[in-house]
């Protein structure tokens, strides 16, 4: 399968629910809105006639437009995270056969974002994915009176996973910040308990390394002792800029936890969301994770793009901003590593070089500096 245009592992073991209970064949994937994890059983929404087709169409080369993230990026030049998983280094998975794209119940990676609960209000974000995002999207009329600040899965849910994790080898936490849920803290007691052999993947904001009074450090030790943990660290930039970038984010205290996880022996890596607020300060920020021991050289930091909202988009600069940006990345770009080269230039495939809708990103800061801090 290495070699398919279509094929990717994730839909035949893996699972990805959002805290409103809809589900995605992965985080990055269309939703699938008529199956909710709230209403039917996880089977039902599994093996959901969606799901058998995406996998029969993957199974005969064939495009499904629930992946056409992966497959635009594809006709773009750029690597794209089907193109990862199929990466022999990511070749962990056990695929089970199929003649009708229905496959058994047996989870080999869970991804399951349990609650929109977050103590950060990244301007980068939304509601769905950070409950701190409630008042401000109040006052722009953005959500309806109903809405609960807090979004999340069902309390029965995690019962039901538990029956069908016999063959699990990955869990991914997000959120939501998942630190700060007690649902995550629930699989952590569970894997512990249970002394599986697991591959926990984070990502956080790593403001606390604190469960109430119960340290998730100890608890990882533990976990290591038979598996292993990475933690993927959420971070756009260090100092005014972070700060200004992720409210709650403060410098010092990001510092100190990088340092006790080391102290600790966990792994860790940085993840560089792009944007329109940082994409001038990449390699600036690159300087100072060095400068400060937070990473040895750029493999440490995996730099992504974010697509949406409009507003923060880089393919929605003026022309002649993404101009500057590629001759910044020409003067720099010869300092990184070879995987860091790959990324940056699917950024710059990502944002292209016509003028894109500037409007839109005039009218995102406008509205966000109504609810949020003006200054850096």
């Amino acid at each position: 399968m290495s070699n398919s245009k279509t094929f990717c592992p994730l839909p035949f073991v893996h699972l990805y629910a959002q805290p409103s209970g809809h589900v995605k064949p992965c985080c990055i994937a269309e939703t699938i809105y008529s199956h909710n994890l709230n209403r039917e059983s996880i089977g039902e929404v599994f093996n959901s006639e969606e799901m058998k087709k995406l996998r029969m169409d993957m199974l005969n080369g064939e495009r499904n437009k629930l992946c056409d993230i992966c497959y635009l990026a594809e006709d773009r030049g750029e690597v794209s995270a089907r193109q990862g998983f199929l990466e022999p280094s990511n070749n962990e998975f056990e695929i089970p056969e199929t003649t009708d794209g229905e496959v058994p119940l047996e989870f080999q990676y869970i991804d399951i974002r349990f609650s929109n609960q977050c103590n950060f209000k990244c301007r980068t974000c939304c509601h769905d994915f950070s409950s701190s995002w409630y008042e401000p999207e109040m006052l722009l009329g953005g959500l309806s009176p109903d809405v609960n600040k807090v979004i999340k899965v069902e309390n029965n849910f995690m019962e039901n996973l538990k029956k069908h994790l016999g063959k699990l080898k990955k869990i991914y936490f997000a959120g939501g910040e998942p630190l700060i849920m007690p649902e995550h803290m629930d699989i952590l007691k569970f894997v512990t308990d249970k002394e599986l052999k697991l591959h926990l993947h984070y990502n956080t904001n790593l403001s606390t390394l604190k469960y109430q009074e119960e340290s998730l450090l100890e608890y990882w030790n533990k976990i290591k002792e038979k598996g292993t943990i990475y933690i993927a660290v959420s971070c756009d930039g260090l100092y005014d800029l972070g700060e200004y970038i992720r409210v709650g984010f403060k410098h010092d205290n990001f510092v100190k936890n990088i340092n006790k996880l080391k102290e600790y022996n966990i792994d860790y890596g940085i993840q560089y969301t792009v944007s329109t607020y940082n994409i001038f300060h990449i390699f600036e920020s690159i300087e100072q994770f060095i400068n400060l021991g937070i990473i040895t050289n750029t493999d440490d930091i995996s730099f992504h793009y974010a697509w949406a909202p409009d507003g923060i988009c880089i393919k929605n600069l003026h022309e002649k901003d993404k101009f500057k940006v590629i001759s910044l990345f020409e003067k720099y770009m010869g300092g990184v590593s070879n995987k860091t080269k790959i990324e940056l230039e699917n950024i710059l495939k990502f944002m292209g070089t016509e003028s894109g809708d500037y409007e839109e990103i005039k009218n995102y800061n406008d509205k966000i500096n109504r609810v949020f801090p003006k200054t850096k």
